[in-house]
């Protein structure tokens, strides 16, 4: 997880063993180790903001759904046929587990 130093995200990282990349914001520090880069997180919010504005909003209970289909159009650039959208969606499970490892 990469954030700003606020101490609300050092302890939610901690108690659930998550690997937590943390950035001063206030010193204008953006990359640490070449590895955090905020600036890619600010981007990538920004797009998932941008492209979910057309359902003007959306339930949580589908929230998860949508996630999972704004991250295989942005990984494809936005240039994916439905029948692949829907064979990634069929292995979901092993796409999840193994993607972000």
């Amino acid at each position: 997880m990469c954030s700003d130093s606020k101490s609300v995200y050092k302890k939610f990282t901690s108690e659930n063993n998550i690997r937590h990349g943390c950035l001063n914001l206030s010193r204008g520090e953006i990359v640490k180790k070449d590895i955090v880069h905020i600036k890619n997180v600010n981007a990538y919010h920004s797009r998932l903001k941008e492209w979910m504005r057309r359902f003007n909003g959306v339930a949580t209970k589908y929230l998860d759904n949508y996630l999972s289909w704004y991250r295989c159009l942005d990984e494809f650039n936005m240039d994916i046929d439905s029948l692949t959208i829907l064979l990634r969606a069929k292995s979901a499970d092993d796409y999840t587990t193994n993607h972000f490892r």
